[in-house]
């Protein structure tokens, strides 16, 4: 009731419309207001709301507008809000906020076990925007990953980002070999999409001791 008396007060002063849900008259005011707030204060605001709207369901998508007004905290469930956020968001054909909202969630920072994840899906999201920055975060969950289906598809979608440059392929050669029998018992086709890179990585390298016309003849009758 209380709350409802001052929004017809803030009505009456011109500074809210009439009708729900309430808005500003005009965005220069509602600029005005909010920069006249502490930062400390915006921050422990935005952080509130955002755990209000968790509770009542809302879409992540507006969970996620207070999530990246706030200041790094390191705290899981940003993290998994702002994936979520980042998920829809990549669905939905909009990669560059899915980018922005993982990027939030890599500065959290995520724990160890979120993390390679968090750079899976950032790479993903900016090998959409073909964004150079891609491969990095590919190569990081590569790397890191505990899940070897997650470090599997991470490497298969490395090399589309490092094709022109051989010495990268050159230092990932061994990833792959050791990601494909990680994955061969949980996944038989990833493991054979490693190898086909792999043997990519070979065709583009013809100067190793490792030659692609003999590592080939293993795959001739697949």
């Amino acid at each position: 009731v209380h709350a409802r008396e001052l929004a017809d007060e803030l009505v009456t002063l011109a500074v809210l419309e009439r009708g729900e849900p309430l808005r500003f008259v005009h965005p220069i005011v509602r600029t005005a207001i909010y920069d006249d707030i502490p930062a400390v204060r915006r921050n422990d605001l935005h952080a509130h709301a955002a755990r209000l709207l968790a509770a009542q369901h809302t879409d992540p998508e507006q969970v996620a507008v207070h999530l990246m007004a706030t200041e790094p905290a390191g705290d899981r469930e940003v993290v998994a809000a702002l994936r979520d956020a980042a998920r829809r968001a990549l669905a939905g054909g909009a990669p560059d906020t899915a980018a922005a909202l993982l990027r939030r969630a890599l500065a959290e920072p995520p724990d160890e076990p979120a993390r390679p994840l968090v750079h899976f899906e950032l790479g993903e999201a900016e090998h959409a925007l073909g964004a150079l920055t891609a491969r990095d975060h590919l190569r990081r969950a590569g790397e890191t990953a505990s899940d070897p289906v997650i470090r599997a598809r991470a490497l298969i979608k490395l090399p589309v980002n490092t094709l022109p440059d051989p010495a990268r392929l050159r230092e990932q050669l061994a990833l792959y070999e050791h990601a494909a029998r990680e994955v061969l018992e949980h996944d038989r086709e990833l493991a054979r999409e490693l190898h086909a890179v792999r043997l990519g990585y070979l065709l583009f390298n013809p100067d190793l001791p490792i030659r692609f016309e003999d590592e080939v003849e293993a795959y001739r009758d697949l």
